[in-house]
């Protein structure tokens, strides 16, 4: 609640692993609130959160616990930088390596880089400044970035909130066929949305 307005209430979901659930709803129903509260950018007044046997009460999330517990947001606004490289945009979300006197590691940072995006099937040149792909590309440089430093294949849950709003048509459905082609490969997805079509299109269970 929010000065003593209720902006979610009696929310509840339930995630299996290598599929994409929607968590759907009009404008102001309290997706991106729940989201926000996973996330740990919102304090949430009660609830619980259990994810592969490790309960947690909802108060408690922070950014720093959301992430050890293998939570991985994409969120409406994307924070990705059309004037860096795909290389620096990506580096931006695991760190800039560096070697003898501090100097960056370009030449390893390009090559982790191109095996990042062989991994999530994103055919763009590292070295190109991410403005030049087109903005299903970018969405999916935005995710690949999220999901980079999984440990293990797929233990992450990967939220995206709204990942299409900004995207015009002639590109939604090249990001949906990637989501498709993530959680066929085992990745869970938690896709929010208010556009029917797109729930229609994707998602297991909504």
């Amino acid at each position: 609640s929010f000065a003593g307005t209720q902006a979610l209430t009696g929310g509840s979901f339930e995630l299996s692993g290598g599929s994409i659930h929607a968590l759907l709803g009009g404008n102001g129903s309290g997706k991106s609130t729940m989201i926000k509260i996973l996330a740990g950018v919102y304090d949430a007044d009660d609830g619980q959160l259990e994810l592969r046997g490790e309960r947690l009460d909802a108060r408690a999330m922070t950014p720093t616990r959301a992430r050890a517990m293998g939570l991985r947001f994409v969120h409406q606004q994307q924070a990705i930088f059309p004037e860096l490289t795909v290389a620096e945009n990506l580096a931006i979300g695991h760190g800039f390596q560096t070697g003898r006197g501090g100097r960056i590691r370009w030449r390893t940072i390009r090559r982790r880089s191109r095996e990042v995006l062989d991994r999530f099937h994103i055919d763009a040149d590292p070295s190109l400044d991410l403005g030049e792909l087109s903005p299903s590309q970018q969405a999916m440089v935005a995710i690949a970035r999220a999901l980079q430093d999984q440990e293990g294949e797929h233990e992450s849950v990967l939220v995206l909130d709204e990942p299409t709003a900004s995207l015009p048509a002639s590109e939604v459905d090249l990001l949906l066929s990637a989501l498709k082609r993530y959680a066929a490969d085992g990745q869970t997805i938690l896709y929010v949305t208010h556009r029917l079509r797109e729930v229609l299109q994707v998602a297991d269970r909504a």
